[in-house]
């Protein structure tokens, strides 16, 4: 029977934003590569991707010019690079693919911790389950369907500064991350693999935080629908 993995839904949520750009390239820290590989005799069933690592996101992946998604057609150990897929390759196949990878990065899939640094760890993304709503599916009761929410936050600078994750700060710019946010997943409601359908609840309001009010931030709710076990 299939059950709810939280931490699967929070992995593909994470790349999702990673790979749609809610935040720059320059604002996350990361460089992006491309380049390309002709699987060997004897096809393979994992790739390790090597010098660039960690590897943060694939912001896109295709094998014989066939596009390919995180978990629905590979698994990722995104710290040592290594890229299992679903379906083993055979020789002869070529693969292309655009990576991000750095040792850091600005988005997570967790909320940020309260003892980061302001000119090293902001602005900051993250997400966290809110709550999930179960009830019986049909007379019997052996399976069940829930609802989950999950807010998305933004933390960042109250204040531009250029000496600051590229000049990154500030309610205009905490707000276009906001917008960018919600409108990739408006245009990609349907398009996950650990769930079928999601979409905005709600805006929160702003805080302030850190000594002498120095970061800004807003979290988002989002309802995640129809999860069956």
């Amino acid at each position: 029977m299939t059950t709810i993995n939280i931490q699967q839904i929070r992995d593909e949520l994470c790349q999702f934003l990673r790979l749609s750009d809610v935040l720059s390239t320059a604002v996350r820290g990361v460089t992006r590569t491309t380049s390309t590989y002709t699987v060997g005799v004897g096809g393979e069933a994992a790739h390790t991707f090597t010098g660039n690592i960690p590897v943060r996101d694939f912001k896109s992946l295709t094998v014989d010019a066939a596009a390919k998604y995180y978990l629905r057609d590979y698994t990722m150990n995104w710290n040592t690079g290594v890229l299992t897929w679903n379906s083993a390759l055979t020789n002869g196949q070529v693969v292309v693919y655009q990576i991000d990878w750095s040792a850091s990065d600005k988005i997570f899939p967790d909320f940020p911790r309260d003892d980061l640094t302001l000119g090293l760890s902001f602005p900051r993304v993250g997400l966290e389950l809110v709550s999930i709503s179960t009830v019986p599916l049909g007379l019997g009761g052996a399976n069940h369907i829930s609802d989950l929410m999950f807010t998305i936050q933004v933390v960042a600078p109250a204040n531009k500064d250029t000496s600051v994750s590229s000049g990154y700060g500030g309610l205009s710019d905490l707000e276009e991350t906001m917008r960018l946010i919600r409108a990739a997943i408006r245009a990609s409601a349907k398009s996950f693999y650990t769930f079928q359908w999601i979409y905005p609840l709600g805006l929160g309001p702003l805080f302030k935080g850190l000594p002498y009010n120095k970061t800004i931030s807003q979290g988002a709710d989002y309802r995640i629908r129809f999860l069956v076990e």
